[in-house]
């Protein structure tokens, strides 16, 4: 997996955070949600969570709201449509993001996001 800095990473997600809309991200999880993966869902999930939750930065709402809009951004690095593969850049951001902010992510956050991707998923 490449190695990123901080300020690339920063720089990458801030250009998606401009296009971010909770509404947008919701109901492509809900529409897509089988197909990207319980998993990857899952994670975004928190990712959302902890944004709603506020007491961030601005950088790590920045970089939320980038790796969100990435999932929902129907043009990107791998197209989603394709089967398989289309929806593993969307993991990477996902878990990179995710893996970043691993200490700002609490068992709370955990619990919502299980729950809404088992309401999601049926």
């Amino acid at each position: 997996m490449t190695k990123f800095t901080d300020e690339e990473l920063n720089e990458s997600m801030s250009e998606y955070a401009e296009s971010y809309d909770d509404g947008k991200f919701l109901s492509v999880v809900k529409t897509y949600g089988k197909k990207i993966g319980g998993g990857v869902i899952t994670k975004a999930l928190e990712l959302y969570y902890l944004l709603q939750r506020g007491g961030i930065t601005n950088k790590i709402k920045l970089m939320i709201m980038g790796a969100l809009a990435y999932l929902v951004c129907p043009v990107d690095l791998i197209p989603d449509v394709l089967p398989l593969v289309g929806w593993t850049d969307d993991a990477a951001a996902i878990g990179l993001v995710v893996n970043k902010l691993s200490s700002y992510i609490d068992s709370d956050i955990e619990g919502m996001a299980r729950e809404k991707t088992e309401e999601i998923l049926g």
